[in-house]
């Protein structure tokens, strides 16, 4: 005898798109840093990007591989599995993105895979039951980390 629950066809069609919508939020997190790279005051010689802002890009690269990994359950520990690494790679996003737009930098892009894996990251908390609250503590504390991160970054000596 088989589960009902399993054989919903909210189960059976929420899988592919969430993979679809994380997939997006990832090649956006790709994109964004080639995007900066590439622009005419990138050019070799004309500014040094490191260590800032290329470890911000870096850590933008790295959330859309994580966030995608968390919602394949492609990830090691089957806690990260689901939803929850796409909730925090939303927060760390909007973070960084909210950093952008009170800087008025082109980061401020960050924002939209932010709410991409959000989007996926709901949708798989809707396929395993849960409710909102926990996504949405996960997202305010990854936020809350990445954005004291950024600002600590910020503060050291030679990183600008």
């Amino acid at each position: 005898m088989t589960d009902q629950k399993n054989n919903s066809p909210i189960s059976s069609r929420a899988t592919p798109f969430e993979w679809l919508v994380a997939a997006l939020a990832a090649l956006a997190c790709f994109a964004l840093p080639i995007l900066i790279l590439a622009s005419p005051g990138n050019q070799p010689g004309m500014a040094t990007l490191w260590p800032l802002p290329g470890l911000i890009l870096l850590e933008i690269v790295l959330l859309g591989l994580a966030g995608f990994a968390g919602v394949t359950g492609s990830f090691g520990p089957p806690s990260l599995r689901g939803p929850t690494l796409a909730w925090m790679a939303c927060g760390a996003l909007a973070a960084l993105g909210a950093i952008g737009w009170y800087g008025v930098s082109v980061v401020v892009l960050a924002l939209v895979p932010a709410l991409l894996f959000g989007v996926a990251a709901a949708l798989a908390d809707r396929r395993f039951g849960r409710g909102w609250r926990e996504g949405l503590s996960t997202v305010v504390l990854s936020a809350g980390a990445n954005a004291f991160f950024v600002v600590v970054l910020i503060s050291l000596p030679g990183a600008i």
